[in-house]
């Protein structure tokens, strides 16, 4: 049976068979809590689009999901995905929950969009074997995440001194001697501390607020696209922060000289890894690179307290090849029915794209 769910008291109900996909699929970014908390806080009731199938009273699949005008076409797209853009899914138990998702989505009529969803995965192969009969289904290759499986550094059931050894000896010697280089510089610069902090809910404001002045002083804040700039996704990430304190999954890292916090990492530790959610440094120790030297703790923490995986999420970046990375390779999922709604989308998108190939070939106004 599907059933769609158009505001946000009625996604309360949910909660205990959302999550339980959720942990099926280890992914934190698939809880309840993170997209009620964009449901709450980046888009308008009254956009909301939440399908969901079950099964004997069961909920076995879901897709969080609102209906989006922003763009070339009116369309169906995973909530927060616009706005945040981490690496998503949609929430099912099997292929057969899947493909009933699927169904109770397109015979809605509006076209598809699903930005930066696993490549090759369970859920493009189930859209391939519908296109055609359904719609018309495209796949586009989309910015991969970078991740670090913690496993091949065969880190488990050593000391602190050992994994430490263990993370350096993946990394090239130049590299191994700039971290060396780079905390000899901060050293000198104050007394060193770092300081994890597994928050309760009545401190997460004022550490809350330390996050927020860190990454405002860094280049975002410059570039304007910091949280303490954006009101709507300060805001997500706070509700967000709350509830993963009440989980006791929310994890900081402060990297302090002489007592000032001039480096963080706000990250979620769950499902075996560590995940990033939020980094920054002030810009005043550029020379000395605290983002590297903060991204150094992070792991080391991952590996010392026997996690699997480091999680950088966000788009992959070229500083992070440092690191003994793998890609999360992505793809962007469109689906345009065959409905009304659904001709007039892809009727939009190619001219778009044929519009861009103009801009593109278009001679210099030099």
């Amino acid at each position: 049976m599907i059933q769609i769910i158009e505001d946000r008291s009625s996604m309360l109900s949910l909660q205990k068979d959302w999550d339980q996909l959720a942990k099926n699929m280890g992914s934190p970014l698939l809880s309840y809590a993170w997209f009620y908390s964009t449901a709450c806080t980046i888009h308008k009731q009254d956009t909301l689009k939440i399908f969901i199938v079950r099964e004997n009273s069961q909920i076995t699949a879901i897709a969080p999901l609102y209906i989006s005008d922003s763009g070339a076409f009116k369309n169906l797209s995973l909530l927060g995905a616009s706005s945040l853009y981490e690496p998503a899914n949609l929430l099912f138990r099997d292929q057969q929950s899947l493909a009933q998702l699927l169904d109770g989505i397109l015979s809605y009529g509006l076209p598809l969009s699903l930005l930066r969803m696993p490549d090759n995965s369970l859920l493009t192969e189930t859209m391939k074997k519908i296109n055609g009969r359904r719609g018309l289904f495209i796949n586009r290759p989309s910015i991969a995440a970078n991740y670090i499986p913690l496993k091949v550094l065969n880190h488990f059931n050593k000391n602190d001194a050992c994994v430490e050894s263990a993370l350096l000896e993946k990394l090239t010697s130049s590299r191994r001697y700039e971290l060396r280089r780079k905390r000899n510089r901060l050293e000198k610069s104050g007394k060193v501390t770092i300081e994890w902090r597994k928050p309760d809910i009545n401190e997460l404001h004022d550490l809350f607020q330390d996050v927020l002045r860190i990454e405002d002083a860094g280049w975002k804040g410059q570039a304007s696209s910091s949280l303490m700039k954006n009101t709507i996704l300060k805001d997500f990430f706070y509700q967000y922060a709350q509830s993963a304190c009440k989980d006791n999954i929310l994890r900081i890292c402060f990297i302090y000289v002489d007592g000032k916090a001039i480096s963080m990492h706000l990250g979620i530790q769950a499902h075996q890894a560590f995940w990033v959610l939020k980094l920054g440094h002030i810009d005043e120790y550029n020379k000395c690179s605290p983002g590297m030297l903060t991204v150094r703790e992070t792991i080391l923490y991952s590996m010392r307290t026997k996690l699997h995986r480091y999680e950088f999420l966000g788009y992959e970046e070229k500083w992070q090849d440092m690191w003994p990375v793998e890609k999360r390779r992505c793809s962007t999922l469109l689906f345009f029915p065959y409905s009304l709604s659904g001709v007039e989308g892809l009727l939009k998108l190619l001219i778009q794209q044929i519009k861009e190939r103009i801009y593109k070939c278009a001679p210099s106004s030099k």
